[in-house]
């Protein structure tokens, strides 16, 4: 069976290698992008099965949602970022209440569980 694959998408390069290194070793295969122009390039070329998105990206990030929805299309986003109450914000419409997000720091065990009910 082939590896799913999960672009994580953060401009922290020290979270983005934590993150790596802890879903190889559950058997995923990682891309990696630290821009929105990088994740967008990768999703057309690579068609990952999931996009894990820091909405608090220093160029387009979250935020721009809508237009990211038109080049990710039906692969399910997991966002995060450091405030919660950013999130609040970002889940603004009915439609969003159902958005995937993690507050950071989060929990390994509980970032693999949300892959799992992701995918």
């Amino acid at each position: 069976m082939a590896k799913k694959k999960i672009l994580i998408s953060e401009h922290d390069t020290g979270i983005q290698g934590l993150l790596k290194l802890y879903l190889e070793s559950k058997g995923y295969h990682i891309l990696l992008a630290d821009s929105s122009e990088q994740t967008i390039a990768l999703v057309h070329s690579d068609k990952p099965e999931l996009i894990i998105f820091d909405i608090e990206m220093p160029t387009k990030n979250g935020w721009d949602k809508e237009e990211f929805k038109s080049v990710w299309g039906d692969i399910p986003v997991l966002y995060i970022g450091y405030r919660e109450v950013v999130f609040e914000q970002f889940i603004s419409t009915e439609e969003d209440k159902g958005s995937n997000y993690l507050i950071k720091p989060f929990e390994f065990n509980t970032l693999l569980i949300r892959i799992k009910e992701i995918l």
